[in-house]
């Protein structure tokens, strides 16, 4: 069971994914179908080698684990604020005017999203029976526990007080879905990448498919949205994640803004003319100064924008065959604890804010750490670099749910934040999910190759659960980055150690693999 696999193997089953999944596998992940073929061959009692020759050989539907085992499960109920209060006034308005309405929660995980439409159908609506949401993904075993409705403490960690009351119950140590919710949803294993083309006609009214977009391959993006757009009513309303776009994929979807949160409409015809061939690019979403204001205060050429009387919304015809915007580049200097430099021009009150994050970093590196949370909880909100320290701040503190909450706005602003999934995956650690804590660990590692500290984790982590292979690759990877981490970084998440320490802490890791 420990014979290796050469390159060229771990390749065939990469393009194997590409080509009959849909799903984009960076060279970075390749570990990662490494690993899957070791552990899954192991449980059947077959070489790594051997096993990936019954891939090959298997039908779409025995690959739906490995489909599986390329995304990140992390969700939770209520997020996002901006899009639940489009939700909100869309459920209202639609209730309104037809007799009854279909969500699609596509990429459901676990189903914290569905759940949350349920629960906003049942508070917003008087007959709430009229709304039916179908929850679709890939992984079967979420799905399970998705039909059981049991949730851990993590998962309601945006949730308001009021709406845990009316919802949930306690057992066990769980919260659980009350049947009310439950009746509204439910539940479809299928991969959307290639069989978004069965969803069928004008069926939906909503469709949500946050965050799927980024996983697939260019061809299999391009389906899934026109599979989508052909399953919206016209005019329906379809929203996806914040660092993710429709630009070169469709030009059958108006894009606008309302509160605070971007979305699309589909146009009343479908357009048959040919779409640019360039893959989407995945861009944090940039924020208008008004959440009612347009996207540009004149269109561009080649762009159209109408009023529209839907609750102040703005609007804006993207013209797709333009270039691409450019992603920010991954690398060191984006998880790095921005310099706050404010200029001569600066608002008093920016300049303030400046001077009290300034204040709280200088406070944290001397270690009185509740002194700078102090300073940091009277001042806004105003910038990613303040919510970082804050967040380290409240997890050394012991505030688990409101580090997370911190790391999740940073991620709803820029979801290639690898800092902030970083964070993340300590918060996870510490309720509990490890294995939640190892995908955002290798979401931080993705965004940021050279980013040092969730590789340490990782290897911990992974030597916890008996993966001592694993953790000695992360381990060494560590080893070599951790000379060129920054000095931000070693700052905020060092623990106080100095770099030689972190050197040492990940040989004293190495040896304890070595002796498992």
């Amino acid at each position: 069971m420990t014979e290796r696999l050469a390159p060229t193997q771990v390749q065939r089953l990469r393009a194997l994914v590409t080509e009959r999944l849909g799903f984009r596998f960076d060279p970075e992940r390749v570990p990662d179908l490494t690993d899957f073929l070791r552990q899954n061959g192991r449980a059947r009692g077959v070489a790594p080698a051997a096993y990936l020759d019954e891939l090959l050989l298997a039908g779409d539907s025995d690959l739906l684990d490995l489909a599986a085992a390329c995304t990140i499960p992390e969700t939770y109920f209520f997020r996002d604020a901006g899009q639940i209060e489009l939700l909100r006034e869309e459920l209202r308005r639609l209730a309104e005017q037809r007799p009854f309405l279909r969500v699609l929660s596509a990429g459901c995980a676990s189903g914290e999203e569905p759940y949350t439409v349920a629960m906003l159908a049942r508070r917003e609506l008087l007959q709430p029976e009229r709304v039916s949401i179908v929850g679709m993904d890939v992984n079967g075993a979420l799905l399970e526990l998705a039909r059981r409705g049991r949730y851990t403490a993590w998962s309601l960690r945006q949730t308001p007080e009021a709406e845990k009351r009316r919802y949930f119950f306690e057992r066990e140590g769980r919260y659980e879905i009350r049947d009310s919710v439950k009746r509204l949803v439910t539940f479809e294993r299928r991969n959307l990448a290639r069989d978004a083309a069965a969803l069928g006609a004008s069926s939906f009214d909503i469709v949500l498919c946050r965050n799927v977009l980024m996983y697939l391959s260019p061809h299999a993006a391009r389906d899934l949205v026109k599979g989508i757009a052909r399953a919206l009513v016209p005019g329906g309303l379809l929203l996806i994640g914040h660092a993710e776009t429709l630009r070169g994929l469709s030009d059958d979807f108006e894009l606008g803004h309302a509160r605070d949160a971007f979305f699309y409409r589909r146009r009343s015809q479908l357009r048959e003319r040919r779409v640019s061939r360039r893959p989407a690019t995945l861009v944090p979403a940039a924020r208008t100064r008004s959440p009612l204001l347009p996207l540009g205060s004149e269109p561009r050429r080649g762009e159209s924008r109408t009023d529209d009387s839907r609750g102040g919304e703005s609007w804006r015809s993207e013209s797709y065959g333009n270039e691409p915007r450019e992603s920010e580049p991954r690398g060191s200097e984006r998880g790095s604890v921005p310099k706050v430099e404010p200029s001569e021009s600066s608002p008093p009150r920016a300049r303030r804010e400046s001077d009290g994050a300034r204040s709280a970093l200088e406070l944290f590196r001397r270690e009185r750490y509740r002194e700078a949370l102090a300073l940091l909880e009277r001042a806004p909100d105003s910038d990613g670099g303040s919510s970082l320290l804050r967040g380290v701040l409240l997890l050394l503190a012991g505030n688990v749910d409101k580090a997370a909450s911190c790391a999740d706005r940073l991620i709803e602003r820029d979801a290639l934040d690898a800092s902030a999934h970083y964070l993340l995956a300590l918060c996870a650690e510490q309720a509990g999910e490890p294995d939640l804590a190892i995908a955002h660990d290798q979401a931080a590692t993705y965004l940021d190759p050279a980013f040092a500290m969730p590789r340490v984790h990782l290897g911990r982590l992974f030597r916890q659960n008996g993966r001592s292979e694993l953790a000695r690759r992360e381990l060494l990877a560590a080893l070599r980055l951790i000379g060129h981490e920054t000095e931000d970084r070693l700052c905020l998440f060092g623990g106080g150690f100095s770099r030689h320490a972190w050197v040492e802490l990940c040989r004293a890791e190495l040896s304890r693999c070595e002796g498992a």
